[in-house]
Parts: C-alpha cells; sequence; structure tokens
C-alpha cells in the first residue's frame, strides 16, 4: 500500500504467538504521501517459522497500519 498522507513512523510492532514486542527500525522514518517504505527489522524469525505474525506501524500523526506474514 501507499501513503495517502504524509506521516512519520514512531512505533515498530511485531506481534507473534507469544505476544508483541516494540522492536527497532524505521522510528523516524517519513512516507511522503503516494510512497511506501521498505524496512528491515532487526528480529530472530527462526522461532516464528510457520507462525503467523502481524506487523504494526504507528505514525506520529496517530494513523496506524498493520499486515500479517506467514514466516517462511
Amino acid at each position: 500500500e501507499f501513503s495517502g498522507v504524509n506521516v512519520t513512523i514512531t512505533q515498530v510492532y511485531v506481534q507473534t504467538e507469544n505476544g508483541t514486542v516494540q522492536v527497532a527500525g524505521a522510528a523516524g522514518q517519513g512516507v511522503p504521501v503516494g510512497t511506501g517504505v521498505e524496512m528491515l527489522c532487526p528480529w530472530n524469525w527462526s522461532p516464528h517459522v510457520g507462525q503467523d505474525v502481524t506487523i504494526i506501524i504507528q505514525t506520529a500523526d496517530g494513523y496506524q497500519t498493520s499486515a500479517t506474514f506467514k514466516v517462511g
């Protein structure tokens, strides 16, 4: 998806079967309207192989978005 408004990412979370954890990543990253951003989250994914995980992004203006992926 592309951003419908200019936003600044403030929080990045990973939600797993065991809970939700804040991770380092793109905090402070600006996302101009009409664009997207690719993030690299420093996270040990191996314990979650085969599980669905949800990445949750929060912005300075109070927007939130999420996407769920199966760890391969």
